[in-house]
């Protein structure tokens, strides 16, 4: 006996079922593929931006530094300049106590009492030389110690009986440092200032 379908209608159904279940798996794999070819395509974007970003942050970090290397060498060299500006701005104070000296003595040695010798040890200066009497030597001394240029005021020896020229003098050695707040404020007289006419 022959079978017959009476009922062709499912048959077509289930062929249209079937074909519509094929054309949503075709859809759903190409809207997957779609899909991850476009999250592909942004996460490549976003890497591209992340590295573009990191070569613009490198560059700037090497200019930084670059900068940075160029400062160090900038403050190196501000301190050499530093230093040697210090350094000439003691041979310029130096140089003015050497100054100061020559003009200060002459008001602060009395008469009968002559240096032989100046010598500057940093900040201290030591005389030595004769004098024709021992009260000259007691007023130097007592010139020294009040005058306000003056600090540390030291007579270190007075020995009796040098002979020069012949005759009979009194030796000494003193030592003494210049108060140089005092110093700056100080205006010589005309008359004492190293090479007044």
């Amino acid at each position: 006996m022959e079978m017959v379908n009476l009922l062709p209608w499912r048959e077509r159904k289930r062929n249209h079922h079937r074909q519509r279940f094929v054309v949503a798996v075709i859809l759903s794999v190409l809207v997957a593929i779609i899909g991850v070819q476009i999250a592909a395509w942004y996460v490549s974007s976003q890497i591209d931006v992340q590295q573009a970003r990191q070569q613009y942050l490198q560059k700037k970090i090497d200019a930084y530094q670059k900068d940075i290397a160029l400062l160090s060498d900038i403050v190196k060299l501000h301190d050499t300049l530093e230093q040697r500006l210090r350094y000439v701005e003691t041979l310029q104070r130096q140089r003015n106590k050497t100054t100061a000296v020559m003009n200060v003595l002459p008001e602060l040695i009395p008469k009968g009492v002559y240096v032989d010798k100046i010598v500057m040890e940093g900040t201290r200066f030591k005389l030595s030389g004769i004098s024709s009497r021992t009260a000259n030597l007691a007023q130097m001394l007592d010139l020294f110690e009040r005058s306000t240029l003056l600090i540390n005021v030291d007579m270190h020896s007075i020995v009796h009986g040098n002979q020069r020229f012949g005759q009979s003098y009194q030796s000494f050695n003193i030592s003494f440092q210049f108060n140089s707040a005092r110093l700056s404020e100080w205006v010589p007289s005309p008359s004492h200032v190293v090479g007044a006419r």
